[in-house]
């Protein structure tokens, strides 16, 4: 694994982890955006959730190695997914360029960590 992987790695942990943390306690903010997107009371928690798949699938990336199908291309593949349909959800919802730009730079480097971890 390379060395910008593996930072990307650690990264992508803390952020999946704090933002997984924030939906379990049921942010106002978050369960703001959540009925600005729509979605059902609740549903931060499976967002919360998912999160932490993704960190607990970079920390078996880091911990086992690369050698387990790729395990962190595939994380990182996913969580390129997942905040591309966040900002499909941003756009939907006609948010603000400020509302909507955490999501789209999250998505620009876990898109530069896809491609870093092949």
């Amino acid at each position: 694994m390379h060395l910008a992987s593996e930072i990307l790695s650690v990264i992508f942990i803390l952020v999946c982890l704090s933002s997984a943390l924030t939906d379990y306690r049921h942010h106002p903010e978050i369960v703001a955006t959540m009925a600005r997107f729509r979605l059902p009371v609740g549903f931060e928690v499976v967002a919360g959730a998912v999160k932490n798949i993704a960190a607990f699938g970079l920390i078996l990336g880091l911990t086992i190695g690369d050698g387990y199908g790729g395990l962190t291309f595939v994380t990182a593949v996913c969580l390129t997914l997942y905040f591309a349909i966040a900002i499909g959800f941003h756009v939907r919802a006609r948010d603000s360029a400020a509302q909507t730009a955490p999501a789209v730079f999250i998505f620009l480097m876990a898109l530069a960590f896809a491609i870093v971890s092949r």
